[in-house]
């Protein structure tokens, strides 16, 4: 009886590679709050690690003495201008009088002298009671900007420094973030052989969470570093990426890949497809006498359960999916009427040839080294 095997057609599918780096998360905003003025904490107005919105009000001082500042500080504004009124009295009417010399030019100076010394005073005045306001307002310490806030390092009572070296609390920006990788020089180099560095800024990327294999974040190449690291031989690469539902969070460790190529159609096959042999990869191809023979191929990406074949077969060969265990070149089969598995991404998985997927979406590979 002869060996009964399952045959598939290797199937034309639209292929995007993909180079994958190590990458960790940062906020765009990194904000330590501090004190401007001092004074003693009196309310804290947020619970620690709540997301706030700009202008949000998160520490009070007391705010009696910054009271008094400003009362202060109004009142010699106001006795300055009232004394630099009275000096331009005085020099209006010197001016009348010195059409009918009845005042000596002597005193018409000193009193054109002491308008503008008292002018002078009166801004003085007026800027410290500017300043007054201002301190009053910096006892109610806001945020800056939108963002998470971490835990705080102060407690109600403090007497809090103006401008001390341990922040109040920290305050990070979430939406969005930035991704950042070291991408090594011969990878860069491949972005400049194919006129792609020009475009690299806005190029696409993808982003996968730490112990996930789905690049579920979309996001694109907005910054690139001006020289390569000489420890390293790399430079730094940043993409941004939306994050509404709040699951990258700065520090944190995740995968990033570049769109390295173009889409392009290639065959896929199966990967169970493939035989080992001597470090080669072959594959049975069903004749059309119904013989077998064994094909070399050249495997590219795995892509989900199947693989990137870029030489060695073509549409039309009947490759052997199921069966493989006792066949010998040159057998002669019958072709099984059970159904082989389908060749192709479903859902888009994508890594190298031999390892365990990586995926992608819309039928996507991984770049290693090698070409598609």
């Amino acid at each position: 009886m002869l060996p009964s095997v399952t045959v598939t057609n290797p199937v034309a599918q639209l292929v995007t590679a993909w180079d994958e780096f190590p990458a960790w998360i940062e906020a765009v905003n990194t904000v330590e709050i501090k004190a401007r003025v001092a004074g003693y904490l009196e309310e804290v107005h947020f619970e620690d690690g709540a997301e706030v919105e700009a202008g949000s009000l998160l520490f009070s001082l007391d705010g009696r003495p910054f009271e008094a500042d400003l009362a202060r500080a109004t009142g010699e504004r106001q006795r300055a201008e009232a004394a630099c009124a009275h000096a331009q009295s005085e020099l209006t009417r010197a001016q009348e009088l010195r059409g009918t010399a009845a005042i000596s030019d002597e005193e018409f100076e000193r009193r054109a002298s002491a308008v503008r010394e008292l002018a002078g005073a009166q801004a003085a005045a007026q800027a410290a009671e500017l300043q007054a306001r201002l301190n009053r307002e910096y006892a109610r310490i806001r945020a800056p900007i939108a963002g998470k806030l971490g835990r705080r390092q102060v407690a109600l009572g403090d007497l809090i420094p103006a401008g001390g070296d341990q922040p109040l609390v920290s305050l990070v920006s979430l939406d969005p973030v930035y991704a950042y990788c070291d991408v090594d020089e011969h990878t860069f180099q491949s972005y400049l052989g194919t006129n792609r560095l020009g475009g690299l800024l806005g190029a696409p990327c993808e982003l996968a969470l730490a112990g996930s294999s789905t690049y579920a974040h979309a996001g694109k190449i907005d910054f690139y570093d001006n020289q390569v690291a000489r420890q390293t031989g790399t430079i730094r690469v940043r993409g941004v990426f939306a994050n509404p539902g709040r699951a990258l969070i700065p520090g944190q460790f995740v995968r990033l890949r570049l769109q390295a190529s173009a889409p392009q159609t290639r065959l896929m096959i199966p990967e169970i497809a493939l035989v080992s042999d001597l470090g080669r990869k072959l594959v049975y191809v069903v004749s059309a006498t119904n013989t077998v023979e064994p094909r070399p191929v050249t495997v590219g990406r795995k892509l989900g359960t199947s693989v990137v074949i870029t030489d060695g077969l073509t549409e039309a060969d009947r490759v052997v999916v199921l069966g493989l265990f006792l066949l010998r070149p040159g057998m002669p089969v019958q072709l099984s009427d059970g159904q082989a598995p389908p060749a192709g991404a479903s859902g888009g998985e994508a890594g190298p040839a031999g390892s365990a997927p990586a995926p992608a979406s819309g039928g996507e590979a991984d770049r290693t080294g090698a070409g598609l």
